[in-house]
């Protein structure tokens, strides 16, 4: 995204319920634009609805950079308190799965369980130096291309229980 006048924030607050009161406040934001011209993360992948809304969605924060190893994994508008699981790739598929789309693909590698949080969020800080980061066709190399996605199930939306993210594709910079 180049940086312009144009550009724009959004951010999203959601009730848990009936009876309860929208409030929200946005502190210590960061902005961050690093320069790497042949790198940097890219979102693609159609969501699915979900038992919360439209479907789950992918961000990340940190920089793509392997030098600083300072990258995060989020994804938003998920049920709350579910578990799931951040996976990555080299491919990118489009192939359906429970009741979405399965969207990272070849030598798949899950990054752990988790739960989300009481408001539907989950976030994992990635050590690009584990042995699942550092080796493989998906290994955050300089250059190279890992593709991301979450699942999660959601016993609520009905149909298979479980569902995914949209997905993003990072190019690491040195």
């Amino acid at each position: 995204v180049s940086l312009t006048s144009q550009v724009r924030l959004r951010f999203i607050a959601s009730d848990l319920g009936s009876g309860s009161i929208v409030e929200a406040a946005v502190d210590d934001l960061r902005v961050v634009d690093v320069d790497c011209a042949t790198c940097g993360a890219v979102g693609y992948c159609s969501t699915s609805p979900n038992s919360v809304g439209n479907g789950a969605l992918m961000a990340y924060f940190g920089s793509t950079s392997v030098a600083s190893n300072s990258l995060e994994l989020n994804a938003f508008s998920l049920p709350a308190n579910k578990p799931g699981l951040f996976y990555f790739g080299p491919n990118q598929v489009s192939t359906p799965l429970g009741n979405g789309l399965r969207c990272v693909g070849g030598q798949v590698t899950r990054l752990g369980a988790t739960l989300t949080d009481n408001f539907g969020f989950v976030s994992m800080m990635l050590d690009l130096n584990s042995p699942a980061l550092s080796s493989g066709p998906a290994a955050a190399i300089p250059g190279n291309v890992t593709n991301f996605q979450f699942w999660y199930r959601d016993p609520d939306a009905g149909g298979a229980g479980q569902n995914l993210s949209d997905a993003i594709s990072i190019t690491w910079c040195p």
